[in-house]
């Protein structure tokens, strides 16, 4: 039998190495950080405890990992935003790719949501708190410009009060991500569209 080459034993640890962050994103979001043992990440990736520890130095490495994660998919939606278009275009693409994600990944957010309600997690976090926090203020400083583009005689308070109902239907769909099949119960569409429609209406 001929040796596995170099990418088969590439695409192989990127396997496991998802794995083990899904498996990861399942038992924080579920048991809590502090809660969740080693043990149970490997049991719902499906590896050996070992196997975590070649690809994460620690627990806390594994939840810095899915947080960047988290980052960097901010990271383009923020690069979607920029591309073109008129500014409401870009506002639509922000509120419709913050949907998608969502509804991608509920997982993610259903942590994100969690963690921020989790004591002493400022502290397991330190490490990459600083990123986290000027990629948030990169995105908040976008949307300020798209509101001023827009005429806003507030661009930062329109900014802050779209983004926050954003979270808003961020955490409904995070925590109960089939509504998004529920039209009658849950009508998705026509709510970004609202929502657009209502912040859109004072400046176009």
């Amino acid at each position: 039998m001929s040796p596995r080459s170099e990418t088969a034993n590439r695409q192989m640890r990127e396997a496991s190495r998802e794995a083990i962050l899904r498996g990861a994103l399942e038992a924080f979001g579920e048991g809590g950080f502090h809660r969740t043992t080693v043990e149970e990440v490997a049991r719902r990736a499906g590896v050996s405890k070992g196997l975590i520890y070649n690809y994460f130095e620690s627990k806390t490495a594994l939840l810095e990992a899915i947080i960047r994660q988290r980052v960097e998919a901010n990271a383009d939606l923020l690069l979607e935003m920029r591309e073109g278009e008129e500014p409401s275009g870009r506002l639509r693409r922000l509120a419709e790719g913050t949907v998608r994600g969502v509804l991608e990944n509920p997982e993610a957010y259903r942590l994100t949501f969690a963690l921020m309600l989790q004591p002493g997690m400022k502290d397991e976090i330190g490490r990459i708190e600083k990123t986290v926090i000027a990629r948030e203020r990169e995105l908040q400083g976008a949307v300020t410009e798209l509101f001023t583009e827009l005429g806003s005689d507030a661009p930062r308070e329109d900014s802050l009060a779209f983004q926050c109902a954003l979270t808003g239907l961020a955490m409904v769909l995070a925590v109960q991500p089939e509504v998004a099949e529920k039209p009658d119960r849950f009508p998705l569409r026509p709510l970004v569209d609202r929502l657009l429609g209502r912040f859109l209406a004072r400046h176009t």
